[in-house]
């Protein structure tokens, strides 16, 4: 882009624009704080300072609802027929709302889980949750709500994703040991971990955190 001013002095700007064709098929899904709703031009947020789940009308950013779900609400998902799933972290269980806001069931987890994150399969059947307080992976069924498998994973599992065919469900751990940082890679129809993907921190002196520096 070049612009000339009245004196004939000219001004280049260079922008670098990458076009990219749009995935076919299903997109991966993953866990979150905030869940759109494209088609009725709406997002569902989470507050987990107030224990409350609020939907927002895209168009105009005002907020028509806020509902109180439970304690420390961590990861919200929407499931097919357009109920709300939540990961309630102090409560230890799984609430499910409707769009309207109306609690529709209370999924308990057991004593210490900390349900910390929750993603809905690209096919909107199942719901992965990560509990971090017992270090596993749990699978519902959204249609029965029933649980239906789950998988020890180790220390504090948090984010996860599904992959696009929903063969996989990747979750990450929360604190790493000192040298590297862990992501599970899990079988979703078997339940069974596939293989623990170990991500090297950058080593040596240059990368040690210092009283004045660090890594971030």
């Amino acid at each position: 882009l070049q612009a000339r001013d009245p004196a004939g002095l000219i001004t280049t700007l260079v922008r670098t624009v990458t076009v990219l064709e749009p995935p076919a098929g299903p997109l991966p899904t993953n866990g979150s704080q905030l869940v759109c709703d494209a088609g009725a031009g709406r997002v569902w947020a989470l507050n987990p300072d107030n224990d409350t789940l609020a939907r927002i009308d895209a168009a105009g950013l005002t907020r028509d609802l806020e509902v109180s779900v439970c304690d420390d609400p961590r990861g919200v998902a929407r499931a097919g027929d357009g109920s709300l799933w939540v990961a309630c972290y102090g409560d230890d269980r799984l609430v499910v709302v409707s769009d309207a806001g109306v609690l529709l069931a209370s999924l308990p987890l057991g004593y210490g889980s900390a349900p910390a994150g929750i993603a809905i399969a690209p096919d909107g059947a199942s719901a992965f949750v990560a509990l971090e307080g017992r270090g596993e992976l749990v699978r519902f069924a959204t249609a029965t709500r029933q649980q239906t498998g789950s998988v020890a994973l180790g220390p504090r599992p948090r984010a996860l994703a599904v992959s696009a065919d929903g063969a996989r469900v990747l979750v990450t751990r929360l604190l790493s040991t000192t040298d590297y940082a862990e992501v599970w890679d899990v079988d979703a129809a078997s339940m069974a971990l596939n293989r623990t993907i170990r991500i090297p921190k950058f080593g040596g002196d240059a990368n040690r955190d210092a009283t004045a520096s660090g890594r971030g």
